[in-house]
């Protein structure tokens, strides 16, 4: 008796499985209730919510779509309808657009050519809008300069889920250029229209998985007007009582000048001695026509105190030969004066200076403009710059070095010399 007991018992466990669904197939499930059976459509399985800019990505699978008739998704007070094919793919992709930026609880479910409903499927979204953007932190660009025609800058910044940032610029061409760059990307060197506006917005994916890319509130940038001139250009052009070069014993008379624009600020360089009268003068060739916005030189670094202080720089365009604009006034000259007048340093002093102000005037005369006169102080010996006010066309510099730092060595030295400028305007 006790063995049939147990037969029967086992039995009755088998059975009452059967009766409340053992089988897990997800196609159509039979609920036994008091009203009579229950058929459900295919529910909807391995569903997933991707977050986006004012919307949400949802996927999911069926296991089979070959009865159903429509797929549903419900959020808040809305429900959205989507035919279901007879292809025998069972995957279904929507996109919700225009959600308000908040998260979302997502109802998925189907129905069948019958009206059966399925179970319901809940899965979880963001959607992230202009509240979520404004609090974005934008790169910051640095070290903008413009070198032989390309705009140089340097973009810093990392912050969490940056993956990148956008430039936005106008080219030589006139033609604008939007550009996405990895943000492991720091240094660039592009080609721009001067003085136009270069755009950075920064780039972030809110969580794994999103399908935008948000942009943090865009930076924009005045590029520079000005750039530093390309100083293998430069040559000398060698106008009456340029001194092209300082020591004699040089044979090539460009060699010294040629060390003023080789880039090296290390080495020694241009150097006028005791016997170079002052004012020294040189004429550069600047190998573009310019508006010239700024001159920067670079001390005699063996010895600053002999670093120019007192100084000119005279400029001209190329509307006619240098040579044609070459003044004929020697400030040394000092003939006129009587051969004891000639050995008292204060009337050859006077006397110069009268010969120069005679050479400003023929300068002005054959269309030389007076750029910068300065008179530099003491501090000042290491190097120094100077802003360029003159709106005019430039090709040719002349430099009149007048004195330096020191109180009695009249020597005049310098390292490197560096002219800014932009296209003129005429």
């Amino acid at each position: 008796m006790k063995s049939i007991r147990i037969k029967t018992t086992v039995f009755s466990v088998l059975m009452i499985c059967l009766f409340i669904g053992c089988d897990k197939m997800e196609d159509v499930h039979k609920i036994y209730l008091e009203g009579g059976e229950k058929i459900y459509s295919a529910r909807p399985i391995n569903a997933e919510a991707y977050a986006g800019f004012n919307r949400i990505k949802l996927s999911w699978n069926f296991t089979s779509v070959g009865n159903l008739s429509e797929a549903f998704i419900r959020y808040d007070d809305r429900e959205i309808g989507i035919p279901v094919t007879g292809s025998e793919d069972t995957s279904m992709v929507y996109i919700l657009d225009n959600l308000e930026e908040k998260s979302y609880d997502l109802e998925i479910y189907s129905k069948d050519v019958n009206d059966n409903t399925s179970l319901i499927t809940t899965v979880f979204g963001n959607s992230y809008g202009s509240e979520y953007q404004k609090y974005l932190s934008t790169h910051s660009l640095k070290n903008l300069i413009v070198e032989n025609g390309f705009l140089k800058f340097s973009v810093s910044g990392d912050f969490k889920g940056l993956i990148g940032y956008m430039l936005k610029y106008q080219n030589k061409d006139g033609a604008e250029i939007e550009e996405f760059f990895d943000k492991t990307v720091a240094e660039h060197e592009i080609e721009v229209e001067l003085g136009s506006e270069l755009t950075i917005k920064s780039g972030y994916i809110p969580e794994i998985g999103a399908i935008d890319t948000i942009y943090s509130p865009p930076v924009t940038y005045d590029t520079p007007k000005s750039f530093i001139l390309d100083k293998s250009l430069f040559k000398l052009a060698n106008l009456p009582m340029d001194i092209p070069r300082f020591d004699p014993s040089v044979p090539d008379a460009e060699k010294d000048w040629l060390h003023a624009w080789d880039g090296d600020n290390g080495t020694v360089k241009v150097f006028l001695d005791a016997n170079n009268p002052k004012p020294s003068f040189v004429t550069i060739d600047l190998g573009v026509k310019v508006q010239l916005t700024k001159f920067e030189l670079v001390g005699f670094l063996p010895w600053t105190p002999i670093t120019p202080k007192q100084y000119q720089v005279w400029g001209i365009g190329d509307d006619k030969d240098i040579n044609e604009a070459a003044t004929t006034v020697d400030i040394h000259d000092i003939l006129s004066l009587s051969p004891e007048d000639q050995a008292d340093p204060a009337k050859v002093a006077a006397k110069t200076a009268e010969n120069f102000e005679a050479w400003k005037t023929e300068s002005l005369d054959k269309g030389w403009t007076l750029l910068i006169d300065d008179n530099r102080a003491d501090s000042e010996g290491a190097g120094y710059s100077k802003e360029i006010t003159e709106e005019t066309a430039i090709r040719y510099v002349r430099l009149v070095f007048i004195d330096n730092f020191h109180n009695t060595n009249p020597d005049i030295g310098l390292s490197e010399i560096f002219f800014t400028g932009m296209a003129p305007t005429e």
